[in-house]
């Protein structure tokens, strides 16, 4: 005996046709938002990378090669001697790292620093254990989202550094902060970095104030 299939419903086949459609259009965005990283990847990413790629490469074939020489002795690999050679490795890289920090904020300096006129108006200690304080004002009265600005007042190295170049003392901050009195400022500002908007707001990147001087504006 022969049997028939009933008919598909209508709105059961519309069901499948739109689910189809959106299942199609999500793998398509797949696809297409893989290949643009990819392309990020190859044509940008790569390329930045590729400096770092051949200092890196030189500073671990140098360190491997020095490796292979000081771990082995006449009786084959010697424990004491690699765990005191990564000893080394490790405060090398620490110190290494301190150096290329300040020659990183040394360039900075002399590629940014400048002393600004602005009006100043709040000086406020963010992260008490670290002495980091924040300074807020603007370039010109009034005051409006358009014209402000912003400044880190922070210990580092570069900054002890150049105080004790400038000063003959290590930097203060909480003293370079308190420059700021109460109300609006007429200061001049030393300072060194960056100042952009989208740092400021999206990766909390400030312009080192190194010395500010202010006379209170009088009402």
């Amino acid at each position: 005996m022969t049997t028939t299939r009933p008919p598909m419903n209508d709105n059961v086949f519309r069901r499948i046709v739109r689910e189809s459609v959106v299942l199609a259009a999500a793998v398509r965005f797949a696809y297409q938002f893989v290949a643009a990283c990819v392309w990020i990847w190859k044509f940008i990413i790569r390329r930045v990378l590729i400096p770092f790629e051949i200092v890196g490469g030189w500073i671990y074939r140098k360190w491997r090669a020095m490796w292979d020489k000081v771990v082995y002795d006449r009786f084959g690999f010697n424990y004491r001697r690699a765990g005191m050679f990564l000893t080394a490795t490790l405060v090398v890289a620490y110190f290494a790292s301190s150096v290329l920090w300040m020659a990183f904020q040394i360039t900075l300096y002399v590629a940014t620093s400048s002393t600004d006129r602005v009006y100043l108006t709040f000086s406020q200690e963010i992260y008490p254990d670290d002495d980091i304080h924040s300074v807020k004002g603007c370039t010109e009265r009034p005051c409006t989202d358009q014209n402000t600005v912003y400044y880190r007042v922070a210990p580092s190295a570069f900054n002890h550094l150049w105080s004790l170049a400038v000063n003959w003392d290590i930097f203060y901050p909480d003293e370079v902060a308190a420059a700021v009195p109460p109300g609006i400022s007429d200061c001049t500002v030393h300072r060194y970095g960056i100042r952009q908007k989208f740092l400021m707001r999206k990766a909390d990147i400030y312009p080192d104030a190194l010395q500010i001087t202010c006379q209170p504006v009088l009402e």
